[in-house]
């Protein structure tokens, strides 16, 4: 699991892979760390950050022998302002 400090980042180096500021998180939907960041106008390009860490899975008889992972758990945000999600960012900035 990673912990970092809290930083008054702004949204660019939050959203830039070689800052050293990036949020990288785990989606419980991708089972990985891998994102696709939007620029933050209105021309569609984006960028995809490849992943570097998966969810391993086993077998959990507690949770009625479904795959669960037994050294991280999920923290329910709304998926898409997390997925850096094009639509959300629009309905934002707006």
């Amino acid at each position: 699991l990673e912990v970092r400090e809290m930083v008054n980042a702004s949204d660019e180096e939050v959203n830039d892979p070689n800052s050293k500021d990036f949020i990288r998180f785990m989606s419980a939907k991708q089972g990985n760390d891998a994102t696709t960041i939007y620029v933050h106008d209105h021309s569609l390009r984006r960028t995809k950050v490849n992943e570097t860490r998966n969810f391993t899975l086993s077998a959990n008889a507690n949770f009625y022998n479904l795959a669960t992972s037994s050294i991280a758990s999920a923290v329910h945000i709304p998926t898409p302002l997390y997925d850096r999600s094009k639509k959300s960012q629009t309905k934002h900035t707006a």
